[in-house]
């Protein structure tokens, strides 16, 4: 069995891992590619300025022909390395880019982008999706009373237990200040509001050890789901779960409610 660990071993060593003569003993790859019978197997480290990249994995079915020192060899690693160590290097930049520091949920550009591409596949694909506009009850008393590094901490609480429940098609939105926008693709109203009294209930139990301080806090929230009447774009969702949200501010706070209530 070859996993996650024996590639890591191999990155760690910094040398070729050579296995022949393997017909009669099938080798199973736990790492996507399942199960093979090649007769020889290499694993190859790819460093990159000493970073490690990953590791090639090289089959066949019968013996290699040359070793893995030579120049060919080394041909092939000093192009591939760099190559790998810059699409993840683009590829983590651009996840950077679209998160928001202080909490790790996407950031309003990214989320606002991403809300269109789930309202424009549930419109084409006529499937449901719901909305939460969700806001900290009191958040600025919690800023005055126990300083802002406080509230950036409940900030990111807040983010790490709403988290708590969702699927991985699902995504939190910092949409402004002490606000985060869920979205639930193929969720109904009914499933959404589940998802978030969860959320409530869990946020209301939490208790934050900030210094000699405990700070408890809770939230609000109005979802809005779709298909819906009057509702043709995001905008639209957004505007209908923010008047839901302060009905439930209204209404004494540490409440969720929906556009049908």
């Amino acid at each position: 069995m070859v996993d996650q660990d024996e590639l890591y071993r191999v990155m760690e060593k910094k040398e070729c891992m050579r296995y022949e003569n393997l017909q009669n003993n099938p080798v199973k790859l736990n790492i996507v590619l399942g199960e093979l019978v090649p007769d020889s197997i290499a694993f190859i480290p790819l460093r990159y300025q000493d970073q490690k990249i990953g590791v090639a994995i090289l089959l066949a079915k019968n013996e290699f022909a040359r070793s893995f020192s030579g120049l060919e060899s080394k041909n092939f690693i000093q192009q591939a390395t760099p190559f790998l160590y810059n699409s993840n290097l683009i590829r983590r930049l651009e996840e950077l880019a679209a998160m928001d520091e202080l909490t790790g949920s996407l950031n309003r550009r990214f989320g606002m982008k991403r809300l269109q591409e789930e309202f424009s596949r549930a419109q084409r694909f006529s499937t449901s999706f719901s909305l939460c506009l969700i806001d900290i009850d009191h958040f600025k008393t919690i800023n005055d009373t126990f300083g802002h590094q406080a509230g950036d901490e409940v900030l990111r609480s807040v983010t790490t237990q709403m988290q708590g429940d969702l699927r991985s098609s699902d995504f939190i939105v910092r949409y402004g200040g002490e606000e985060f926008l869920l979205v639930l693709p193929g969720a109904s109203l009914a499933d959404s509001y589940e998802i978030m009294e969860r959320m409530r209930r869990r946020i209301e139990a939490f208790q934050l050890q900030f210094g000699s301080y405990s700070i408890n806090f809770t939230i609000s929230s109005g979802i809005c789901s779709f298909p819906s009447k009057n509702i043709t774009e995001p905008s639209d969702m957004i505007r209908a779960a923010d008047i839901t949200m302060y009905k439930a501010k209204n209404s004494g706070r540490n409440r969720i409610m929906t556009t049908e209530e």
